[in-house]
């Protein structure tokens, strides 16, 4: 799901959006980095395999029948510092998401459902307020309660809908060219990583920017994390997701009877 679709300018759960938030927001500085690989246990792929890498491991990705993904995006500006954690399981048409919000004066969550092709979504008064972008009054009466919202929505539908199926998660992996020309493998878990760009639209005042895929080289060569990271303009974003499950079973639950249609909600 991307966030905040009362706004019809919805910020994104994916890095570049939470860019777009912070650039309003202004000031402050904090990212957390991932260590590098130690040369002990890495070998070195050919400098001219990461693009195909990529390629090749975002289309098998695309033609898998379910995911399991955890992503954490933490950002800092203007001295306050958020982070967004989102765990989903999807199918090629389906999903479910459960999303935390915690910001310097508390936390909301919000459950949001893809099913039979009604996206569904139902938070707490926190969640409603901050992450949906409900009005105080709106978020207390209607929070707890399920909300629908159909195709005919428009771009609230499939700003509710997004990364709830597989192809729409990997679409959030956002990595290009200029790659790094190293591609460490490690010898113990045969994952190898590609280093490159972050693609997409980024706000002004980005200094820098960068996009990190793991992927496994072993059975059928699928993504195992993703990394990206941008900071600029005294300000500073990053989002860690983690990939599993490839292919196996999902079980959904059954579409929540009684939801209020999103008309009528807020």
């Amino acid at each position: 799901m991307r966030a905040r679709p009362r706004t019809r300018q919805p910020a994104a759960v994916t890095l570049v959006a939470v860019a777009g938030v912070l650039a309003a927001c202004g000031g402050g500085a904090s990212s957390r980095t991932t260590s590098a690989p130690r040369p002990s246990s890495t070998t070195t792929a050919a400098s001219s395999q990461p693009a195909a890498l990529v390629r090749a491991a975002l289309a098998r990705a695309r033609g898998e029948r379910s995911l399991r993904y955890r992503a954490t995006t933490t950002y800092s500006a203007n001295g306050a510092h958020l982070s967004l954690t989102v765990s989903g399981q999807v199918t090629g048409s389906q999903g479910v998401q459960t999303i935390t919000e915690r910001f310097p004066t508390g936390s909301g969550h919000v459950t949001v459902e893809l099913l039979g092709g009604v996206a569904y979504f139902k938070g707490d008064v926190q969640g409603l307020e901050h992450y949906m972008n409900f009005p105080a009054t709106a978020a207390r009466r209607d929070a707890g309660r399920w909300i629908s919202v159909r195709r005919t929505a428009g771009t609230v539908y499939r700003e509710v809908s997004a990364a709830l199926t597989l192809r729409s998660a990997v679409s959030e992996i956002l990595i290009g060219a200029p790659f790094s020309s190293a591609v460490p493998v490690d010898a113990a878990s045969g994952v190898a990583t590609v280093t490159g760009k972050l693609t997409g639209q980024l706000p002004s005042g980005v200094s820098s920017e960068s996009a990190t895929l793991k992927i496994s080289r072993r059975g059928h060569g699928l993504p195992v994390s993703y990394r990206a990271r941008v900071v600029g303009s005294g300000r500073s974003e990053e989002v860690v997701s983690v990939f599993e499950d490839w292919g196996r079973p999902v079980v959904l639950p059954a579409a929540p009877s009684g939801a209020l249609a999103y008309s009528a909600a807020g």
